[in-house]
């Protein structure tokens, strides 16, 4: 056990000799015989135990047996309290889900604290093979059925190659004590049941079960990391960024079958599940042109052929205003906005997307800058009745997250500039104008 031990560090290159490592020990078999072995192999391991505080008396009696292992085995050691409940009804987390964030951001601040060199973890080979079946049960695409990674950032899980059988053996040959938790052998947690009811049945039909199951893991691992590949490469090849737009051409999948699964792949990355692939792939068929898809994060817009990717609009973001006044310059969200007054009549050659003039003699100042609002209308030059911008926008062809930041300059509550588009009619220069006023956007 200790030669595979040190070789399964060695091969993975999980960490070196002179490395620091902080150590998560809980006080059950797994964690003793981890740190056991990462003293007796000649590492530097600091104890690092948690107390969820769950159990009353057993969770205390956890931490004072894990101090006083470290004190008798001369290691460094960190123990924490945290109300557990209290923090999962505040994060509307399970307890188990809550327990857990609170661990590794306990440790990932002791690691940014002292300097460790590495986060131990003690799952094995059952831990993989349960949370295989536990995935499995709820739904996953390959990542999820590819196990317990044996390393992960700072996280190391020098323990994988074991199951909990040698485990065993190896604490009951150098005579390890250990805690066990009596919620262990209850099987009203997922997975317990599995452990205790599903995985033996599959051993009483298949001796090589572990062995196989190791295997198929560590195929799916394998797959994995081809398709990952593959779709970190397609994303890199292909994506272009436009403002805090990602846009994708959604033809590139179909190069490859099945395209909605590299499809997943590659948007999975934002939040997005595998039925909300498949929601796009059908839009995409079906040619629903400016169709949503929402994350926890993102949205996904289909245009015309291609993914347009951005954060969540914020609503707040429409009331957000800046003055405009004569000879100064302002920024609204990227743009920056100068605006003068000439005697200058402006020619034909004058007249710009990023230039716009008015009669000076028709505006109210100072003038507004805004994101244009639903609702919102004008007289788009040479018009004599008023469109809906919306209206304007669409008839443009224009993409939806760039709709999403056109903005408008205001006169009083006129829009008199559907900015670097078009200006308003009322505000055009005449025969009749003697000064002019000009927009710049540099």
């Amino acid at each position: 056990m200790k030669s595979r031990f040190c070789n399964y560090i060695e091969q993975n290159r999980l960490f070196a000799r002179e490395d620091t490592i902080l150590v998560g020990v809980s006080g059950g078999i797994d964690s003793i015989v981890l740190l056991h072995l990462l003293k007796e192999c000649g590492f530097h391991p600091t104890v690092a135990h948690c107390n969820f505080c769950l159990r009353g008396n057993e969770s205390d009696g956890d931490e004072n047996f894990v101090a006083q292992i470290a004190k008798e085995w001369s290691l460094p050691f960190y123990s924490i309290r945290f109300d557990t409940m209290r923090y999962a009804e505040e994060q509307n987390l399970s307890i188990q889900m809550a327990a857990r964030k609170l661990r590794y951001e306990w440790f990932e601040q002791l690691t940014e604290i002292y300097g460790y060199s590495k986060i131990a973890i003690a799952h094995n080979n059952d831990d993989t093979i349960e949370t295989f079946f536990i995935n499995l049960l709820r739904g996953t695409g390959l990542k999820g059925l590819a196990g317990i990674p044996v390393n992960n950032g700072r996280i190391v899980r020098p323990l994988l190659f074991a199951s909990r059988r040698e485990i065993e053996k190896y604490a009951a040959e150098h005579g390890l004590t250990h805690r066990e938790d009596s919620t262990n052998a209850q099987t009203k947690y997922l997975r317990n049941k599995i452990r205790h009811k599903i995985v033996p049945l599959f051993r009483a039909i298949s001796p090589r079960f572990d062995t196989t199951m190791q295997e198929n893991i560590l195929r799916m691992g394998q797959t994995f990391e081809l398709v990952q590949s593959l779709s970190g490469e397609l994303w890199k090849k292909y994506v272009r960024q436009e403002h805090e737009t990602e846009i994708f051409p959604l033809r590139v999948v179909f190069d490859y079958t099945p395209a909605s699964y590299l499809l997943y792949e590659i948007i999975r990355r934002y939040g997005f599940d595998y039925s909300t692939t498949e929601e796009i792939m059908s839009a995409y068929v079906s040619g629903h042109n400016g169709a949503q898809f929402f994350s926890s994060s993102r949205r996904i817009v289909l245009d015309r052929g291609n993914l347009l990717i951005t954060a969540i609009p914020s609503r707040s973001e429409l009331s957000e205003a800046e003055t405009l006044r004569l000879g100064e310059q302002v920024t609204f969200r990227d743009v920056n906005y100068f605006c003068i007054q000439t005697d200058v009549i402006p020619t034909f050659s004058d007249y710009h997307a990023t230039t716009a003039c008015f009669d000076a003699e028709k505006l109210i100042f100072p003038l507004k800058i805004r994101l244009w609002k639903p609702g919102d209308r004008f007289y788009p030059l040479g018009m004599e009745k008023s469109k809906k911008i919306s209206d304007y926008l669409t008839d443009s062809k224009m993409a939806l997250p760039q709709k999403e930041r056109q903005q408008v300059v205001l006169s009083g509550n006129d829009i008199i500039w559907l900015t670097g588009l078009r200006i308003d009619n009322r505000y055009k220069i005449t025969e009749q104008t003697q000064k002019v006023i000009k927009i710049s956007i540099l």
